[in-house]
């Protein structure tokens, strides 16, 4: 007994017992203190309160034990102790609910717990518990047969005999068959980790056979690194006269290098002075655009969404009051009636981009100016086609080969006449009418350039116009290619025109500021760190009742 206590005290004991040793363990208690937990309750229902003592009182005990072995101390001494209550536990309760029949076989729970506790007892200890099972058979057998328990009436029914005896037979087979999977599967583990063990084996002696070989390998190097070393001191001699001769090359690669440097002094003050000729162009060009406030004074809700590419642009907007004095009616007033007036508003996409794309927008103000400011021409398609035939003159494209021209939509619009015109040399228009978006396509036509025939003379360019009613609250759209055309996404494809309208029809009920800061969002996000490919340009304006003389009635 001192032993045993000694041994049950000791540290770390549990140690030394295998994790399956452990988890069988646990399992056969979970599932004895299961069968106990329902033979407990079967008890009381049957009115068995007595009886019902020794299932509830061994469900106890198997609690305290897995307390225990969960604390890690005394593992040895509840095992014990569990083994041989779930040994004997059984035939008592066989013998008190009237023995076999009436039971059911109860005694089939002693009979699991001989073949379980194989799982979790030592080979040499577990054969000792086979005398201590024949030995409670043959009591349990005798007692029935010599000193029966009544049976209760409940328990006094055949199909109740064989209900009882179905459910212990079938308890018991399933743990015994999930036993014999767990050994099984123990087993093909073993296999595995032998064959696991007899092929590292084989690798170890393979590469002790590669180390031998290797060694050899060294030794025959060993020596060819002697004779490279002698090979060495010869080259160290030629070294030595070649360096004096890299010395000489040394001092004239500086002289080189010198003058180089000097050359690259000059480039960077070349680039910088084109550079800041570059900047300076830039302030030129966006002084000859028309002031934001300016448009604004006649559409109050209007924006600019203006992104070149380079520090200059290919891409310009173009904006004009015209009032036109050859309309003026006499009239009896003392006062003379305001001057009918027609506003001109047009975004310009020139050929290319930076300096050359810069120097056609230059070009293409002044023609604009001279056209509709000077020789006061308002119709949109008589515009485009002027303009045209300037861009042919300036550039003496009838001599040359020349072929720059520009893309461009324009607009008119006549508050008297509640009407805006438009004409585009293959950009379009977009407005939008309450939730309605409507496309008017310029024609297939730029400004400049040659038109591809197969006559001799190429035929006069005319372009069409259209007309839109301004008879409700109307945003109206002019943009380049640009924005659309603009390369990103997650398949890096362009925006192209069909999202561009809707994200027009998204925003148009915005303020003006704050369509415009949506376009620069939605176009960053699009980009998402890739380059620029071209110049951006859209122009939003509303017309309304707001800014449009009244109607006479």
């Amino acid at each position: 007994m001192f032993k045993l206590r000694k041994k049950i005290h000791s540290e770390d004991f549990l140690a030394k017992y295998p994790a399956s040793f452990k988890s069988a363990y646990a399992i056969f208690v979970v599932v004895m203190s299961a069968g106990s937990l329902v033979w407990g309750v079967f008890c009381i229902i049957l009115g068995l309160h007595k009886i019902s003592i020794l299932p509830f009182g061994y469900l106890a005990f198997s609690l305290l034990g897995l307390i225990v072995f969960f604390s890690g101390r005394g593992f040895a001494f509840i095992r014990f102790f569990q083994v041989l209550f779930s040994l004997t536990f059984p035939y008592a309760l066989q013998w008190l609910l009237g023995g076999y029949t009436a039971s059911g076989m109860v005694s089939l729970w002693s009979f699991l717990t001989l073949i379980v506790l194989i799982t979790f007892y030592e080979a040499r200890y577990n054969i000792l518990w086979l005398p201590l099972f024949i030995v409670c058979m043959v009591v349990g057998i005798g007692l029935d047969h010599y000193y029966p328990q009544p049976v209760p009436s409940m328990l006094n029914k055949p199909h109740i005999h064989k209900m009882l005896l179905i459910a212990n037979a079938s308890l018991v087979g399933s743990m015994l068959f999930f036993i014999g999977r767990h050994f099984i599967s123990l087993n093909r583990q073993h296999k595995k980790i032998n064959e696991t063990l007899e092929y590292q084996k084989g690798e170890l002696l393979q590469k002790h056979e590669e180390i031998l070989a290797y060694n050899e390998e060294i030794n025959q190097q060993n020596e060819e690194i002697l004779a490279i070393n002698d090979e060495l001191g010869r080259q160290k001699e030629e070294m030595a006269a070649k360096n004096k001769e890299i010395a000489l090359k040394n001092e004239a690669m500086t002289t080189i290098n010198d003058a180089l440097e000097q050359q690259r002094s000059e480039l960077r003050k070349k680039t910088n002075n084109v550079r800041s000729s570059i900047n300076y162009a830039k302030r030129i060009q966006r002084a000859i655009l028309p002031r934001l406030s300016w448009i604004q004074e006649h559409f109050p809700e209007s924006f600019v969404f203006f992104k070149p590419r380079d520090i200059v642009s290919g891409d310009f907007y173009w904006f004009s009051v015209v009032r036109l004095e050859e309309n003026l009616e006499i009239t009896t007033s003392f006062r003379p009636p305001p001057l009918p007036e027609k506003i001109i508003i047009s975004a310009i996409d020139c050929t290319g981009h930076g300096v050359p794309g810069a120097f056609m927008s230059m070009v293409g103000n002044q023609l604009l100016h001279e056209i509709v400011n000077t020789n006061q021409i308002t119709s949109p398609e008589e515009i485009l086609r002027e303009l045209h035939l300037k861009i042919r003159f300036s550039l003496n494209q009838e001599e040359n080969e020349n072929n720059d021209g520009m893309d461009m939509s324009l607009c008119v619009i006549d508050k008297q006449a509640r009407t805006l015109e438009f004409a585009g040399a293959k950009n379009p228009l977009i407005y939008i009418q309450g939730d309605k978006l409507t496309e008017v396509k310029g024609d297939k036509m730029p400004i400049g350039g040659k038109k591809r025939s197969r006559d001799k003379k190429p035929k006069a360019r005319t372009y069409t116009k259209h007309i839109v009613k301004l008879n409700e609250p109307t945003w109206f759209y002019i943009f380049t290619d640009g924005f659309q055309d603009q390369f990103g996404g997650k398949h890096d494809r362009k925006f192209m025109k069909k999202r561009f309208k809707e994200l027009l029809l998204k925003i148009k009920d915005r303020p003006p500021n704050v369509q415009k800061n949506m376009l620069s969002q939605t176009i960053g996000g699009w980009m998402d760190g890739r380059h620029q490919i071209d110049d951006m340009l859209i122009m939003g304006f509303k017309i309304d009742d707001h800014i449009l003389p009244r109607q006479a009635t």
